[in-house]
């Protein structure tokens, strides 16, 4: 069986790690709480390629279940994916943040370096949030909210803000 030309092109072009730095610590989110990770695949190399790096900052604020108390561990994760023709991108990050006035507020700090091969390729951005609570008496009670957006590919250089909000 003879792979798909996408395919075929993506294994010649193999996989390209880039590494990136820790996650930075913002508001609420936790101290070492995780690292930012990147992955890109180069699926046609004989496109036009154009970079993109900066920073995404995933801004989150939920309202929480009522049985959820105040410092209840709120663990988050970010994810920003975009393909086009030629690339497919994906960066995530994670962290943490605790319950406090009936509400959780989470900030992720993301950098990014994107290869897209138009300008008008986008990224889709989303934040998965999980809790979980075990009562005095029955079973653990667990929680989890899943937000997501789709942006233009911010400029290079750009620091970006996506924000969400919900309830958990």
């Amino acid at each position: 069986m003879k792979p798909s030309p996408r395919l075929g092109v993506s294994f010649a072009a193999g996989l390209v790690l880039l590494g990136a730095p820790a996650l930075a610590q913002e508001g609420s989110v936790a101290p070492n709480a995780g690292a930012a990770q990147a992955t890109v695949i180069v699926n046609d190399a004989a496109t036009t390629t154009i970079t993109r790096t900066g920073v995404l900052t995933l801004k989150g604020t939920y309202t929480v279940n009522s049985k959820l108390p105040a410092g209840t561990i709120v663990y988050a994760s970010g994810y920003a994916s975009s393909y086009d023709a030629a690339f497919t991108n994906s960066h995530t990050v994670a962290g943490s943040a605790t319950v406090a006035g009936g509400k959780v507020v989470i900030s992720l700090r993301m950098p990014y370096a994107f290869l897209i091969s138009s300008t008008a390729t986008t990224v889709t951005v989303s934040l998965s949030l999980s809790a979980g609570v075990t009562p005095a008496t029955g079973p653990r009670l667990n929680y989890s909210a899943y937000s997501s957006s789709t942006i233009k590919t911010p400029a290079n250089g750009a620091n970006t803000t996506v924000s969400f909000s919900g309830g958990l």
